[in-house]
Parts: C-alpha cells; structure tokens; sequence
C-alpha cells in the first residue's frame, strides 16, 4: 500500500482552497459588486469586499 505524505495533503488543500477563494464566476462578482454598491453600512461593505472584487 503506498503512502501519501501529509505534507502533500496539507499543500494540495491549501492550493485548492486559494484556487477556490479566487476564482468566482461571472455571474457571482457581477452580484457581489451590486451588493456592494447598493450596501449602507460600512462593517457591511468591509465585509463584502473581502469576499471577492468589489467596485
């Protein structure tokens, strides 16, 4: 049975993990930027902004 090193997991998840927390489809920055701009509060805003591109 072969092994796989735990170093590679942890590399593996966490590459993938930043591929994901990148990579957003069209459709979701075009609502993320609308939510952003239509957005009062600034804690709100803040947070918005750190999911994704917001104009």
């Amino acid at each position: 049975m072969s092994e796989i090193a735990q170093e590679n997991v942890i590399r593996n998840v966490a590459a993938t993990l930043q591929l994901f927390s990148c990579s957003h489809p069209a459709d979701f920055v075009c609502h993320l930027a609308r939510a952003y701009e239509d957005e009062k509060g600034a804690n709100a805003r803040q947070a918005i902004g750190q999911i994704g591109p917001a104009r």
